[in-house]
């Protein structure tokens, strides 16, 4: 019999759970989101003809799918397919980073107090989350980007606590990785450059600044790849279109109504198009966008700062509803409700669900409400070591403010396992009144 408290029954039941799901995903197939076949383009153009394009290269070119997709994903996508056209490798590789992931996730919260005792509640609380293990079957770029960012986080704590410039590096190599996976971490290298120069002051020393210039570098070469491509020096064209079709199309929904949102949003895009060269396409996108934020200033961050709450509360609907292919809406789903017509709106939108799914969500809410309980009791317990502290707690909200209105279940899914892993630390903490300081 597998004890409870021990690695085996921890490592047994993280890969039973991904074991469902994954077997799941193979008898049912249903790998794709919208973000799936870009990224399937993009890599079946980096083996045709070694270009980061994210179209059809025998249709006409469109500029913006030249930087829509940042690289890394689609060369792992190209590499799997290099060994097999078969999508059971990428999703079977995906979750064998994921329960790598988790496990060294439990790895680094021993280190500050965390006992082994309650890994059912760490078993019990990943269930509860199923972004976790649905985005780890779908040819999607986040279960990647999780697991460097969890290699951060420890090579981070490591680095700050030993003082061993190899860790640094390998920190900053990582970093500059993530920004190759996903164009969200692009702001948190221009804060970690100036964390760094903190750190370079306290301690004396160039080494801890000339270490945070790597994603810097890293980060400046890709811009400039993508200038050469598009004319614009930036690091994804998706960002002006989200920040136009969904943060300012939100806001217009729900403070002056649907129609209002539909024409203005619609309007600018009719004739951006019409601008002629990418680059006056977004410098006209954010000439007209930018005025409708700063219209209302103080309206517009109380809107998005609402929003933000979404990211660590959103029960992730569109998920289930997707991978499990039930009968329910997959389009303006919960988040849309919420921002066009309220909280009721959303409710009544609930109920047209089954009464298992309905369930289910609100258990995952419960869940969800816990877990923000405790991770603010995290931020504000003292004896947690101040540099793991630190980072997750800039880094869980950077992420929150950056997605804003867009938060939902998937966006935090990449945070998750460090997430959980703060709750269970300030719980065992809290519950045996145990001080590490390591």
């Amino acid at each position: 019999m597998i004890k409870a408290g021990t690695n085996r029954f921890f490592l047994l039941s993280l890969v039973f759970l991904h074991l469902c799901f994954f077997i799941w995903q193979v008898l049912h197939g249903n790998y794709f989101l919208t973000d799936s076949f870009e990224y399937l383009k993009a890599a079946a153009n980096l083996k045709s003809d070694f270009l980061l394009y994210c179209g059809d290269l025998n249709k006409p070119i469109i500029t913006e799918l030249f930087t829509r997709r940042p690289p890394l994903y689609p060369l792992f996508l190209a590499a799997c397919q290099m060994i097999s056209n078969s999508l059971i490798l990428v999703i079977f590789l995906q979750n064998i980073m994921s329960i790598a992931g988790i496990y060294l996730v439990r790895q680094i919260i021993l280190k500050y107090g965390y006992l082994v005792k309650y890994d059912i509640l760490f078993i019990g609380l990943l269930f509860v989350t199923p972004s976790q293990f649905i985005y780890a079957n779908m040819i999607m770029s986040d279960t990647l980007f999780q697991f460097l960012i969890i290699l951060m986080a420890w090579f981070f704590t490591k680095y700050m606590n030993e003082r061993r410039s190899l860790f640094g590096l390998i920190y900053s190599l990582l970093l500059g990785l993530s920004l190759l996976t996903k164009p969200v971490i692009v702001y948190f290298i221009f804060a970690n450059v100036l964390f760094f120069i903190w750190i370079s002051f306290k301690r004396a020393s160039f080494k801890p600044l000339l270490i945070s210039l790597i994603p810097l570098l890293i980060l400046f070469t890709y811009q400039y790849r993508n200038y050469r491509q598009t004319g614009v020096f930036e690091v994804s064209s998706i960002v002006t279109a989200n920040v136009l079709d969904f943060n300012i199309y939100y806001y217009l929904a729900k403070t002056e109504g649907l129609q209002t949102a539909d024409s203005t949003v619609g309007a600018i895009d009719s004739i951006s198009a019409l601008q002629g060269s990418y680059k006056n396409k977004v410098a006209y996108k954010k000439q007209y966008a930018v005025p409708i934020v700063m219209k209302h200033p103080v309206s517009y961050f109380l809107f998005h700062t609402k929003g933000m709450a979404g990211f660590f509360l959103d029960p992730g609907r569109f998920d289930l509803v997707n991978f499990f292919n039930l009968k329910a809406e997959k389009i303006n789903g919960l988040l849309s409700q919420i921002n066009q017509i309220g909280v009721k709106g959303a409710l009544a939108f609930l109920f047209k669900h089954s009464f298992v799914l309905l369930i289910s969500l609100a258990v995952i809410f419960l869940a969800n409400i816990l877990k923000l309980i405790c991770f603010t009791g995290f931020i504000f317990r003292r004896n947690i070591n101040k540099y793991f502290k630190w980072f997750l707690l800039f880094l869980a909200f950077y992420v929150a403010f950056l997605t804003g209105p867009l938060g939902v279940a998937r966006y935090m899914m990449p945070l998750a396992p460090l997430y959980i892993g703060c709750c269970l630390l300030f719980l065992s903490l809290t519950l045996n009144k145990k001080t590490v300081n390591g």
